[in-house]
Order: structure tokens, then C-alpha cells, then sequence
């Protein structure tokens, strides 16, 4: 009996058949929904992919049509740019969770991977080759910021471990530093707000999500000021609203820090940046009358709460024992805080 002759697979190739496979998968739709996110079978198949995607080096050996290519992107995308799409297609499913994680080995490794992917998003923007390429669009990146953004955010949801290891591995430093990059590449586009949207309000929703949830949002929030949230809400010409409210980014942002503004940490950071956040301000406030209160308001905390613990800090003098540091007024600022009461 003679032997079959068996050829080396190259795993580029069958990655690259895989996703193929899937994307004509998830395009094929029974009315809204991606016939892909109702079935099972291919759950493992698309968990396989998304971790395996980021690990071929070749810029241009992993190829698909865009799975939204029949509206806005009529030409083959990078696979690791679709997989996120994939994946955040199936997590209205709790099966699809269970098997991210068995495929995965544990949360650590999903929230590896997922971070993996902004910092990928991230990596192709700065590159000045990608963004020339025909296969690439800073919009595109910008879309799939904000699947990457959804797939966290929904693992968070089912998984309070997910959401803590995500905020422990800076996911809130990466997702706004990757949205930060995303809208320097798109500055001089006169439609850079709507292109932008979809990352810019996933990424803030993030923010606002863990800031009601997280076991440390002083953390969360230290992260997201770091990453220049501020500047990155301030820097579109007119204010995108958040999804379900009345309220646009900017002031969004603003009710977050100054809720805040009694920790240490982010006082120190505000007082720093109070008069550069109050330069980049003055064109919106005059514009915006709702922020130029809050504005007011929060600039004025930061300014008092900052003067009252320099205040405290020079009053400090030697114990008696000379073995440490007493405040003579210790519970001054907290009682000032406590007093403080302006409607925002």
C-alpha cells in the first residue's frame, strides 16, 4: 500500500482560510444578527483565531474582506484587524465566554491578549507604512478600537476578576493612549468627530463603567488623566454626546474629576495641569455654557483643595521624639470637603 504524501502546512495559509471562512460567516445575517453569533460550533474556531492572529509577523500575509466592507470598506483588511469584529460579534452569548476562557487557560491570559490587540490597533497607527497601505484607514483603526473597547467591556461585565486584571495590566492607560494616537493621525480631517466617534465613546463609556464599578477607581481614573483623556475630550472642535445622556464627553469628564478631586493622587495630577486644562477650556467654555460652569467649579476646587494642603503640609513640625512627623491641623481639609457643597 503506498503512503500519502504529506505536504507541510504553512499556518499563515490556514489561519488566513479560517478567517476567510468566519468573515463570510458573520456577513451572512438573519435580519441584524451575524448568523456567526448564533452558532456554536464555530465559537472555539473564532477563539483559536483571535489568539493565534497576533503572533504572524507578516504584515501582509493575513488578509480578509473587511466584514463591514458593505458599507464602508471595500477592500481585504489584516486579519488581526477583523478578529476583534469576530469576537465581540458573539458575546451577547455566555457559551462564547466560557470558551474564550477554556481556549484562553485563564483571565490572565484573555486580558493579555485583549490589550494585546489596543496596543496592536495602536502600533499599525504610528506606523507611517500602514497608514499609507489600501488595507488600512486611520477610521478603519478607529472601529476597531472601539470592538476591541466592547469585547472588554463585556468580559468585565460577566467577570469582576477580568475587570480588575484588565485595570491592573493599565488597560485604561492603553485604550486612551491608543485613542489619543488614533485622533493626532485624524487632525486634519474636517470630519475627524463622526470618524472618531465610535472609539471616543466606547472608550469613555469604559471609564465611566469602572469608575461605578471597579474596586479602585482613584487607579482607574489616575490611568485615564495620564493617558491625556482630558486633552483627548477637548480636542474635538464640538462636543460629542454620550450614548443614553444628556451630557457630552468634556462634561462627563469634568464631573469625574471633580467627584475625585478629594484623593490625593489625583488632586497632585490636576494641580499640575489646571492652568494648561484652563487654556485648552476657554475656546469650548465660551461656546458651551454648561461647561463653562462645571469648568468654574472644578477649577476652583482644584485651587482650594490644593492651596488648603499646602497650608497643612507647611504647618507640619517635628514630634517631640523627633521620630516622625505630626500635622498640627489634621482634619482641616477633610472638613472643608465635608462643607463643599456647589450643584454641579
Amino acid at each position: 500500500m503506498c503512503r500519502a504524501n504529506h505536504r507541510p502546512v504553512d499556518k499563515k495559509l490556514v489561519i488566513g482560510l479560517v478567517g476567510n471562512i468566519l468573515y463570510h460567516a458573520y456577513s451572512a445575517r438573519d435580519g441584524d444578527t451575524p448568523l456567526l453569533s448564533t452558532t456554536p460550533s464555530l465559537y472555539r474556531l473564532i477563539v483559536e483565531l483571535w489568539l493565534l492572529a497576533l503572533n504572524v509577523k507578516d504584515k501582509d500575509a493575513l488578509s480578509a474582506q473587511h466584514p463591514l466592507s458593505h458599507s464602508r470598506y471595500p477592500y481585504l483588511t489584516p486579519i488581526k484587524l477583523i478578529t476583534p469584529i469576530l469576537a465581540a460579534g458573539c458575546m451577547h452569548d455566555e457559551a462564547f465566554m466560557a470558551v474564550v476562557l477554556e481556549v484562553s487557560g485563564d483571565i490572565g491570559a484573555v486580558a493579555s491578549t485583549a490589550l494585546k490587540y489596543v496596543r496592536s490597533v495602536r502600533s499599525m497607527a504610528q506606523d507611517p507604512d500602514a497608514i499609507l497601505r489600501s488595507s488600512t484607514s486611520p477610521e478603519l483603526f478607529a472601529h476597531m478600537l472601539s470592538f476591541c473597547i466592547r469585547f472588554i467591556m463585556e468580559m468585565s461585565e460577566c467577570s469582576v476578576t477580568m475587570r480588575e486584571e484588565c485595570i491592573v495590566r493599565q488597560s485604561v492607560r492603553e485604550i486612551f493612549s491608543t485613542s489619543r494616537v488614533i485622533q493626532l493621525l485624524l487632525s486634519s480631517a474636517e470630519t475627524m468627530e463622526q470618524r472618531l466617534k465610535p472609539s471616543f465613546l466606547r472608550s469613555f463609556e469604559y471609564l465611566a463603567d469602572l469608575l461605578d464599578h471597579a474596586d479602585d477607581t482613584v487607579s482607574v481614573l489616575h490611568q485615564a488623566l495620564r493617558s491625556h483623556a482630558l486633552e483627548t475630550a477637548l480636542s474635538t472642535s464640538r462636543p460629542l454626546e454620550m450614548d443614553h445622556s444628556d451630557n457630552c464627553i468634556t462634561s462627563s469628564v469634568l464631573l469625574m474629576l471633580y467627584d475625585h478631586l478629594v484623593h490625593d493622587k489625583i488632586l497632585t495630577y490636576a494641580w499640575k495641569h489646571v492652568d494648561s486644562w484652563s487654556n485648552a477650556l476657554g475656546s469650548i467654555a465660551m461656546q458651551d455654557k454648561t461647561i463653562q460652569k462645571r469648568w468654574f467649579t472644578v477649577e476652583s476646587k482644584i485651587r482650594l483643595y490644593a492651596s488648603l494642603k499646602s497650608r497643612e503640609e507647611t504647618m507640619r513640625r517635628p514630634s517631640p521624639n523627633e521620630k516622625g512627623w505630626v500635622l498640627r491641623v489634621s482634619n482641616r481639609l477633610r472638613s472643608v470637603v465635608a462643607d463643599w457643597t456647589i450643584d454641579l
